[in-house]
């Protein structure tokens, strides 16, 4: 007005101090009004009231293109999960003072027009999308950026592929398994570079992608299914999975017979046998390899194993399914000499308490008092004769005679034994 020289200026309704000139700056919503006064005409006093929306310039940050793969039809076209984009789009900008949309066009975008829904099934490859970010009480104050969606090349696959490790000597069942090394079995030829592999315990982990297992990994029960994930580097929510075992494989037990102690005789040339007993297999599910002194011994896979020279005997037993081995041994001592005892004291000394033929395979042992009487006899003899009579009495002190085929029934022997008390 050219005869105000004189303002008011009030902010829904209160004055605002210091405020007097025909020019006010804005710096908050609400209602303004304003007075003109005059000098001129005293009675002059014009007012105009004026609602003011002040809205905030929102900044539309770049993001990243959407990326994944195709589904077995091959025909590029994927649901895309256009809101997974707004929290780079707002960086730290206030979700709940902004609106994002998602258009196809920069023009939509301008005209906040078409704004599509999510998830969202693109119509070409690649295909560009416009977001559109403004403020919620000014819209018109906006901004506007771009990201591509492409879809590349196919799903990943993952293929089972059991893991078998041997259990040890504890027998419990729990193993460490490198799980890193099974990545090769489940890419099958896939490119290790474009994908990574992660496992979990359950399928539902797996597809969700949380909880990933740390490796090595001790399993839990034995055997245990645990699921692998492939996901492709590149593409967003692009993944494969696939369960598998963890397989403990259980050692093989053999024992040696343990109440008597092998022996040779020197520069023996009837040998003696040593024999190995499975506890919990059959001799179709392994394989066996005998060693002397470390050495392999050629030729030998069967449980019983001949021997005519002393030392360190040991059997190599592996099951053919898992590969799994355990090795048992035997030590064989060499006596001073070998002859057939002429008297036997069993008085439980721990000396000639037997009558022991250990050392000549003997396959038939008689024995009869100076009357010429069988008093006992036994076939595959070692030493179980302690002077008594095949009904178990004790026999009275003195000479018997004895019979014996022995080296496999390749040789005979008849002579005396003196049984003492």
């Amino acid at each position: 007005s050219p005869y105000a020289n004189f303002y008011e200026w009030y902010l829904n309704g209160f004055a605002i101090p210091d405020s007097n000139s025909e020019t006010h700056s804005v710096t908050e919503s609400g209602i303004y009004q304003v007075i003109a006064n005059g000098d001129v005409c005293e009675d002059l006093a014009f007012s105009l009231q004026v609602e003011v929306n002040l809205g905030v310039s929102p900044i539309a940050n770049a993001a990243e293109d959407l990326v994944t793969c195709d589904d077995v039809s091959g025909d590029d076209f994927e649901d895309f999960d256009l809101d997974s984009q707004t929290t780079t789009i707002l960086g730290t900008q206030d979700s709940s003072l902004v609106n994002v949309t998602y258009h196809l066009s920069q023009t939509d975008a301008i005209t906040n027009t078409g704004a599509l829904s999510s998830p969202y099934t693109n119509i070409t490859n690649p295909q560009t999308i416009w977001v559109r970010i403004e403020d919620a009480d000014a819209t018109f104050c906006i901004a506007t950026t771009s990201f591509d969606l492409i879809i590349s090349g196919p799903i990943p696959t993952a293929t089972s592929s059991d893991i078998t490790l041997c259990d040890d000597t504890s027998g419990d069942g729990l193993v460490s398994f490198d799980l890193t090394d099974n990545n090769a079995n489940i890419l099958n030829g896939q490119n290790a570079a474009d994908f990574t592999v992660s496992y979990y315990v359950s399928e539902e982990d797996a597809n969700a992608g949380v909880g990933a297992l740390p490796s090595p990994f001790t399993n839990t029960v034995n055997p245990q299914t645990i699921w692998a994930r492939v996901d492709n580097n590149t593409a967003v929510d692009c993944f494969a999975v696939i369960d598998f075992d963890l397989i403990a494989g259980e050692l093989p037990v053999t024992t040696f017979a343990t109440d008597f102690e092998y022996q040779v005789c020197p520069n023996a040339t009837q040998p003696i046998f040593i024999t190995a007993t499975p506890q919990n297999y059959s001799a179709s599910e392994v394989s066996i390899v005998w060693y002397q002194d470390g050495g392999v011994i050629a030729g030998e896979n069967d449980f019983v194993l001949p021997v005519l020279t002393s030392g360190l005997y040991e059997i190599e037993v592996t099951f053919n399914a898992t590969g799994c081995t355990d090795i048992v041994s035997q030590n064989i001592i060499e006596l001073e000499s070998c002859v057939i005892p002429q008297g036997i004291s069993p008085n439980g000394d721990m000396r000639n308490d037997t009558f022991d033929l250990r050392n000549f395979d003997v396959t038939r042992l008689e024995i009869y008092n100076r009357n010429g009487t069988l008093v006992y006899s036994r076939d595959n003899y070692t030493n179980e004769w302690v002077g008594q009579a095949d009904n178990g009495d004790e026999l009275p002190v003195g000479t018997y005679f004895y019979t014996m085929v022995y080296e496999g029934g390749a040789k005979t022997k008849s002579s005396w034994v003196y049984l003492n008390k």
